[in-house]
């Protein structure tokens, strides 16, 4: 397949897309400063690739879990992402953890930009997220408020919300303040990996008390 901008190679049932243009990234702080333009870009374009990330965690016994997620908001200066999850959720049970970490999985098919972030991974206080929890319409809210956690086993398909859930008004919905949380990854180190038919470039970021090391490597 060609058209005006790309082309695509299939690797058994996987079909890759490659950029047409040459672009040129000449210094790794390219990459990266176009890593972050998607991201700012999905924190308001909820159809954007880079706004369902994977995340993935480690439980105690070391075992991986990874989900599709929604990016919240990002910072770049400070470097940090954030999601909101039932803090009764399995992922949440893995921030119990002093050390926890959350890894990032950014893909555009377009841009042909993967970014993977990893970092230590905490609960913001309370009063942040009840605050967040204040502005959610209830269509939002439906998300934490089953009456039991998330995982639990049912008898039958079902959302596990409430049953009179549709005729509730919006204060009637309040009591799923107590299951909502904001999570933030404060990336400690990240890979960017660009694809271009003319040469892939690849990336590794590693922060530093003065900032970002930057460093080339194999693709």
């Amino acid at each position: 397949m060609l058209d005006c901008d790309r082309f695509s190679v299939s690797y058994g049932p996987v079909t890759v897309h490659f950029p047409l243009m040459n672009t040129t990234f000449r210094t790794p702080e390219e990459l990266w400063r176009a890593c972050w333009k998607l991201l700012n870009r999905a924190r308001a374009d909820k159809k954007h690739p880079y706004a369902t990330p994977v995340v993935s965690s480690v439980d105690a016994e070391g075992l991986p879990s990874s989900r599709v997620l929604v990016l919240r908001t990002c910072e770049e200066s400070a470097g940090w992402l954030e999601g909101y999850t039932d803090r009764r959720s399995a992922k949440a049970g893995h921030l119990h953890h002093p050390e926890a970490q959350f890894s990032w999985l950014f893909w555009d098919p377009k841009k042909q930009l993967q970014l993977r972030a990893r970092g230590r991974t905490e609960f913001l206080p309370a009063e942040i997220s009840s605050a967040t929890f204040d502005q959610l319409p209830k269509h939002s809210r439906k998300a934490y408020a089953t009456p039991e956690a998330p995982g639990t086993p049912l008898a039958e398909a079902g959302d596990g919300l409430p049953d009179d859930w549709d005729s509730r008004d919006l204060s009637a919905t309040d009591y799923a303040r107590d299951n909502f949380g904001i999570f933030r990854t404060t990336i400690e180190t990240a890979d960017i990996l660009y694809l271009n038919r003319d040469g892939h470039r690849r990336v590794s970021a590693q922060r530093a008390p003065e900032g970002w090391d930057f460093r080339w490597v194999v693709p």
